[in-house]
């Protein structure tokens, strides 16, 4: 669950009734870093409420006034009956919840949260804030224009290679039968192509921000000795983090504060007409919020991911190089979606859009004793598997720091080395009728 919902609650009354839930074993409160919002999920008395929850929601479909984007999954639950209703129970008893995406390939619905997760999304009209995050009360403005900023980045429809075409799910009810994720590694591919038999070349041009540009951007802070301490990585678009300074200023204050450090003025992030500036120093030489390469946005993400192939014919992807982009993202996001629409699918972004850090491989990192490190991933932003902001740090117990791990017997002197072990996708949805 998240604080400020789209339901409107307000901040203090939804505090007090998720402690109550606390206190009386319906719900379990995951503790947090500061600067992460708290996670709470349903106990096993709970979970079997749900056939009440449903009923409710059934109710309330002919009873109140409500929005689609709040009707959806009322009308899913109704739909599936108890059937749906036991299998939803019998899923989050075990934990064996389905997100629907699976690296590389399409993937069937098999779970019912899956389904009504993403059936919801086919159907919703308003296009949710990055990481689904609710940063202001559900009242805002932000969300409308947030809605109206990516619904004007997507065409109706554009085909892309093939019989199929790529569309915009908010104008447009989806069939969805199956997601699809598109991946990558978050370390620069031009860089890696320039130095190719050199990877500390590579790794000490990769801290400049400017050679950043595979939706993931990081920070990275050192000891006196020079030795990392720290290195935290963000997925966010300026887009969102613009807007925000624009509906709520000292909400974006108070973020960074959280983000980055308490010592953060409002007069460090707006210059004197009020206008919020991107490259402040808290997101730039001192700190790290949201992206700062303009490669690195929504607009930008959203446009590879609507561009046609060469030839608008080719039967594999053999047929539609030569290929012209540079970077893996983009790369991986042509090529995918080119392959989907040569079946003759529609295909549409999974809402909410954006870039998100799925995983990391830390596998065969050495601590300086030669063993294999613990998990010292933190997510601040998001959640495992979805994440916006996402920090590697040694906890102080551990007895050394960052900059003692061995990558490969090598220890990490950069963070490109880290980002390179970074698994970064965006999402897609698909539609298996006629595009």
């Amino acid at each position: 669950m998240q604080a400020n919902s789209i339901e409107g609650i307000a901040s203090n009354i939804l505090a007090d009734r998720l402690k109550r839930l606390v206190e009386s074993e319906s719900l379990t409160r995951e503790d947090t870093r500061p600067g992460q919002r708290a996670r709470y999920s349903l106990t096993g008395p709970a979970i079997q409420l749900v056939p009440v929850f449903a009923q409710l929601g059934s109710w309330g479909l002919r009873h109140r006034p409500t929005s689609r984007a709040l009707r959806v999954r009322a009308e899913l639950l109704e739909q599936g009956g108890p059937a749906l209703w036991q299998q939803f129970m019998d899923e989050k008893q075990t934990g064996c919840i389905g997100i629907g995406t699976s690296l590389g390939r399409d993937v069937p619905y098999r779970h019912s949260l899956a389904r009504l997760r993403v059936q919801a999304m086919s159907l919703v009209g308003r296009f949710d804030t990055p990481g689904s995050l609710h940063d202001v009360p559900g009242g805002s403005p932000l969300f409308d224009r947030w809605h109206a900023t990516i619904a004007a980045l997507i065409a109706p429809s554009t085909p892309l290679s093939g019989p199929g075409a790529y569309v915009d799910p908010s104008e447009r009810d989806l069939d969805v039968t199956a997601t699809r994720a598109y991946t990558w590694t978050g370390f620069s591919r031009p860089l890696l192509m320039k130095h190719r038999d050199d990877r500390n070349a590579a790794f000490a041009e990769g801290e400049d921000r400017s050679t950043q540009i595979e939706y993931l951007e990081w920070h990275v802070d050192r000891d006196p000795s020079g030795a990392i301490v720290r290195v935290t990585f963000t997925t966010e678009t300026p887009e969102y983090w613009k807007m925000l300074a624009e509906v709520d200023p000292d909400r974006l204050v108070a973020l960074y504060r959280e983000l980055v450090d308490p010592a953060v003025r409002p007069e460090d992030l707006f210059d004197a007409d009020g206008t919020y500036d991107p490259m402040n120093r808290w997101n730039t030489t001192d700190g790290i919020v949201h992206f700062v390469m303009p490669i690195n946005s929504m607009k930008d993400l959203l446009g590879v991911s609507q561009e046609a192939e060469r030839t608008g014919a080719a039967l594999d992807g053999y047929d539609a190089l030569p290929y012209g982009r540079e970077t893996g993202a983009d790369a991986r996001i042509n090529i995918d979606l080119w392959s989907i629409n040569r079946k003759g699918y529609a295909v549409a972004t999974e809402d909410p859009p954006g870039p998100l850090i799925i995983d990391w491989d830390d596998s065969g990192w050495t601590d300086p004793d030669g063993h294999p490190v613990g998990d010292h991933w933190t997510v601040v932003r998001g959640q495992r598997g979805a994440a916006l902001r996402v920090v590697y740090e040694v906890p102080p117990a551990a007895g050394y720091r960052v900059g003692d791990v061995r990558i490969g017997g090598r220890p990490i002197a950069y963070g490109g080395q880290l980002a390179e072990h970074v698994i970064m996708s965006a999402h897609g949805v698909i539609d298996q009728g006629a595009a």
